[in-house]
């Protein structure tokens, strides 16, 4: 095999694994919708509001005064993790 092929194989690997691990974060962001009613929901009729309720969480970082939605979570404190949790838990709680 030519060094080449060994170093392609290598990114291809890498690549493989970041795909993956992407794939697992982004597993863990799904959103789910319960439905309690055995009539079907609209699902573009509940994201506008016309019908049904929905919860929508944003997270955001602020920085120099400006909100971003694009921040690594890897970078987040456990404390902060913790408190975020908290207060979805709290939210979840009030509405069911």
């Amino acid at each position: 095999m030519s060094e080449i092929e060994i170093q392609t194989d290598g990114d291809l690997q890498k690549i493989s694994q970041r795909k993956e691990s992407l794939l697992k974060e982004l597993d863990d962001l799904l959103l789910e919708t319960y439905q309690m009613e055995p009539i079907l929901i609209d699902e573009a009729r509940l994201v506008t509001g016309e019908e049904g309720c929905v919860c929508n969480i944003d997270i955001e970082r602020i920085e120099n005064d400006q909100k971003t939605g694009l921040f690594d979570s890897e970078q987040v404190s456990s404390s902060t993790k913790e408190k975020i949790s908290t207060l979805i838990d709290e939210v979840l709680e009030a509405i069911t």
